[in-house]
């Protein structure tokens, strides 16, 4: 006959699952992962006591389907997906957002916005969004030989494509380049 499991504050077997239930609190709200074997489920309980002990409660994901990492660990993933993006896919995801017709904040212009987003893909399209510098985008727009304030307007539509993105935990060099003066 197989040994009972030693039991651990925090985890319970549920009979009407046949799986191996593991708790905490973040928050102030339950955190709860089902395992097919006790010792997965301790694993992650004690992964998951020793970030609350080193790095805070702040550190414990607020759900279950979210990885235990550090917070450097977090940092890096945060950092590798920050620049694996593409400038052209972010343009992409942009240009879909603003041509969506249940968009409350889809501008009348259909024409114009998805002519200089696509400016845009092509003259950075290749790029990490993070690499772009402010220099770069100081210098692209000059070359571009138009009036100020059709300048302005390329640069408006590439910092609405970077703010789309910092609602997505994103940032923008577009505020350090240039203004061009109106007359």
């Amino acid at each position: 006959m197989a040994r009972k499991p030693k039991e651990v504050r925090g985890i319970k077997f549920r009979p009407d699952r046949g799986t191996w239930e593991a708790q905490y609190k973040a928050d102030g709200s339950r955190v709860r992962k089902n395992f097919l074997d006790h010792e997965a489920a301790v694993v992650w309980l004690e992964t998951a006591k020793g970030l609350r002990h080193k790095e805070g409660v702040a550190s414990l994901p607020s759900s279950a389907a979210e990885p235990l990492l550090t917070l450097a660990e977090k940092k890096e993933l945060k950092q590798h997906r920050a620049n694996s993006l593409l400038l052209s896919d972010l343009c992409d995801q942009y240009l879909a957002h603003i041509q969506n017709p249940n968009n409350p904040e889809r501008p009348k212009d259909q024409v114009n916005p998805p002519q200089r987003v696509g400016a845009i893909k092509e003259a950075f399209g290749d790029r990490s969004a993070v690499s772009l510098e402010s220099h770069e985008i100081k210098d692209w727009l000059i070359s571009l030989g138009l009036a100020a304030a059709t300048l302005n307007r390329y640069k408006s539509t590439l910092s609405s494509v970077y703010t789309y993105a910092r609602e997505r935990s994103w940032w923008n060099p577009i505020h350090a380049a240039m203004s061009p003066t109106l007359p």
